[in-house]
């Protein structure tokens, strides 16, 4: 029997269809990572669409009898009081797994479901102790807080996948030890004694390597001597064929015992935005990080991470995108930048190839100089599944580094009807948003609309609620046309510092998009008109109130306030800026 298994080991797990579904389809994935991705992928709009289960045999039938052993083991937490949510997802982060909300999870009685990788493939009843054995320590830590339901530690129990509107979280610690587990489970009343005692026969010739490799993964566990000692004489007893000694065995649990037990794993919480886990730091740690520099998509011009490119019909939104797309593939200029090359996805969901080959022509390329790394499709799957299938995309080119998705509402498909608009809107901006995290510098460009008739505040302009803007990192907004060919164009980011400042967009035939800097003249940007309202509005403003109104640095706001100053808009008295009139 194998005591651990690789990293990439594979999954094999079968998937239902309905709650009625007793010939399930068996599926196999090469390690339990992509196990994770097709389970919080798989998402429905109301309880019981999909399920999945351990894998059964060769006739597929449903059943105990037919059950396999699987390499997962899923705890489903229906009581956890809402004050402890935090520290049970905690303990949860020392094994390696992922989690999510089921469907009558509510914030006020939080039901979650967590699905732990295991070492090795289990048997049922080896499902069961190892059950047991969690729903002791839980109780053990948490009290009458949480309540476990073990109906899903049988291996044949179908276990819903998650709806359209959980909330999904990763554990990234260490599979769940099955030997070190059933060492110290309780016995399962439906077990028979004889089969636990033969199960995975420790052969003469690897019965010392077998228990000193079992003891250490105990003493990393912080279990004390005590404990070890008596789980070795246990599995001495039932698994050595013949038995060691008893001082033997006495003295291998002496000798792992002897060295210092590991420091405790850190503590992990996961933050309510976006549920997935995450180290902890001081405010010291961070004062002392090493400053991290800010990346770009275009160098100066486009920000990098999750984009939001939004404009008005007709505004060559698109144009912009497969621009950015082209000079991406082949490392040449774009906004009079030079870019460095990478692989390109665009999902260019409202066009075809007769017109895409016109706009790649206009840009100069033929059937010869056409780059091999710019990839087009034209259909997509929408919504989660389509995220999914980009994170597909990423693992089979890791060397991608832009994402087009041209439009957003084409990529989103319809809303659930169970949730509100925003969190609708930020929802799918956020899965979007995982896969921009998921590597540093990769760009997820995301073409979307603005409101018709515009607003005062250009972020206010893109169309839909707030949570498409709040979930992005940065937001390229066209703004009013100032000609024929020029726009006004507002940039705003996370790490883009010139908030208050717009920029200057022209389209030239033949040649595209070009950045002509920052908008010249007397001409007031929408937020410079904003300062200046408050500054007539509360008589004067200062740095640290513009800072707070716009949540920006205090920096940023006293450059904003000096650049108004320059314009004549404002005059400054000890600190205090008051408008010219």
């Amino acid at each position: 029997m194998s005591h651990e298994v690789g990293n990439h080991a594979p999954i094999r797990f079968s998937r239902g269809r309905t709650k009625v579904d007793n010939h399930p389809e068996i599926r196999e994935v090469p390690d339990f990572r992509r196990f994770e991705e097709m389970v919080l992928s798989d998402r429905g709009k109301k309880k019981g669409e999909a399920w999945f289960a351990a894998p059964f045999n060769s006739d597929g039938r449903r059943c105990r009898e037919n059950v396999q052993a699987r390499r997962f083991l899923p705890v489903d937490l229906d009581k956890i009081d809402p004050e402890r949510l935090p520290d049970v997802r905690m303990w949860f982060a020392k094994f390696r797994g992922f989690g999510y909300s089921t469907a009558s999870s509510t914030p006020e009685a939080p039901r979650e479901r967590a699905v732990l990788e295991l070492t090795r493939e289990a048997t049922r009843e080896e499902n069961l102790r190892l059950g047991a054995a969690l729903i002791r320590d839980l109780n053990e830590e948490f009290g009458e807080s949480v309540v476990a339901d073990d109906s899903v530690f049988r291996n044949e129990q179908p276990v819903f996948t998650p709806l359209r509107s959980a909330a999904a979280f990763r554990f990234d610690g260490e599979p769940l030890d099955v030997d070190v587990w059933l060492a110290t489970a309780p016995e399962a009343a439906e077990v028979p004694q004889q089969a636990v005692a033969v199960e995975g026969r420790i052969a003469d010739g690897t019965r010392n390597k077998t228990l000193t490799s079992f003891a250490g993964s105990m003493r990393k566990r912080g279990m004390t001597l005590g404990a070890i000692e008596a789980a070795l004489l246990a599995e001495n007893a039932q698994r050595c064929d013949p038995p060691l000694p008893e001082a033997e065995v006495r003295g291998i649990a002496a000798s792992i015992g002897r060295k210092p037990a590991p420091a405790p794993i850190p503590a992990r919480v996961a933050p309510e935005s976006s549920g997935f886990l995450g180290a902890v730091h001081t405010a010291r740690d961070v004062m002392n990080a090493p400053a991290r520099e800010a990346l770009y998509c275009i160098p100066g011009r486009i920000p990098a991470g999750l984009v939001l490119l939004a404009g008005p019909p007709k505004a060559k939104k698109s144009w912009a995108a497969l621009q950015i797309g082209i000079a991406r593939a082949t490392g040449s200029a774009a906004f009079d930048a030079q870019c460095e090359s990478c692989r390109v996805l665009y999902l260019a969901l409202e066009d075809n190839d007769p017109r895409m080959r016109r706009r790649l022509a206009f840009f100069g390329l033929t059937p010869e100089s056409a780059p091999q790394r710019l990839h087009f499709a034209y259909e997509w799957r929408q919504g989660d599944l389509g995220v999914g299938d980009l994170q597909k995309w990423m693992e089979q080119y890791p060397d991608t580094g832009v994402l087009i998705v041209d439009v957003l509402q084409r990529f989103r498909g319809p809303k659930d009807r169970s949730q509100g608009a925003y969190e609708a809107d930020y929802a799918m901006m956020g899965m979007l948003h995982r896969v921009a995290a998921a590597k540093p510098g990769l760009t997820v460009l995301v073409v979307h609309h603005t409101k018709k008739g515009g607003a005062a505040d250009p972020i206010e302009a893109a169309s839909g609620t707030f949570g498409i803007v709040g979930a992005a990192d940065a937001v390229i907004i066209l703004g009013q046309r100032l000609d024929r060919d020029r726009r006004a164009v507002h940039i705003e980011g996370r790490d883009w510092e010139s908030f208050d400042e717009d920029f200057v967009w022209e389209f030239r035939q033949g040649d595209g998009w070009h950045w002509l800097g920052t908008l010249d003249g007397d001409d007031l940007t929408e937020r410079q008109k904003a300062i200046i309202a408050m500054a007539k509005e509360d008589g004067h403003v200062t740095p640290s109130m513009v800072a707070e109104r716009f949540s920006i640095t205090r920096q940023s706001a006293a450059e904003a306030l000096q650049r108004l100053v320059s314009k004549d808009a404002l005059y400054c008295i000890s600190g205090q800026y008051l408008p010219t009139s």
